[in-house]
């Protein structure tokens, strides 16, 4: 009976340890992928999540913690388009500033973000701003040109009246 106690306690005992051990384990196995996660976190890599392993209190912390770093990056990713988009905007008025001041040999950098659009339009507002000043110089000489022809006329046809009216008067 003694012995039969003892294996008892014995059995009792290697099952206590073994099922010590898979709780252990279950326990810790959730725990380091949670740890696995923010330690990625930590060095920059915004995109780990852990994997869920359980279904008690630890798994709904790393299902909690997947959630948050998924609304975190998304809030991450918002915050580096705004600054791209607010450098783009900064840069497109700095350009459109030399162009308002008569500066019509600027292109804008056209790029993929929002300001794109605008930028290509601000080329073609310039392109076409060059074409009507090159044909306001066109003209400008043109005119110049016929004021100085009207003006050589008009000494002619002056100097042939006072030759007329000088042989008139004689």
């Amino acid at each position: 009976m003694f012995w039969a106690t003892v294996a008892i306690f014995g059995a009792a005992a290697v099952t206590v340890a073994l099922a010590s051990l898979w709780l252990a384990k279950r326990l810790t196995t959730q725990a380091d992928a949670i740890t696995g996660m923010l330690s990625q976190i930590g060095i920059g890599i915004f995109d780990a999540r852990a994997e869920i392993v359980t279904a008690d209190e630890l798994g709904l912390v790393a299902t909690s913690l997947n959630a948050m770093c998924d609304n975190t990056l998304s809030l991450i990713q918002s915050r580096e388009e705004r600054d791209q988009i607010e450098n783009s905007i900064g840069l497109l008025k700095s350009e459109m500033a030399k162009i308002s001041n008569g500066d019509l040999t600027v292109e804008t950098e056209v790029s993929e973000n929002i300001t794109g659009d605008i930028a290509a339009s601000v080329n073609e507002m310039v392109h076409q701003l060059r074409a009507i000043v090159s044909n306001v110089q066109d003209v400008t000489v043109k005119v110049a040109t016929s004021a100085h022809q009207i003006q050589e006329t008009t000494e002619h046809l002056s100097s042939g009246s006072e030759t007329q009216s000088a042989q008139i008067v004689d």
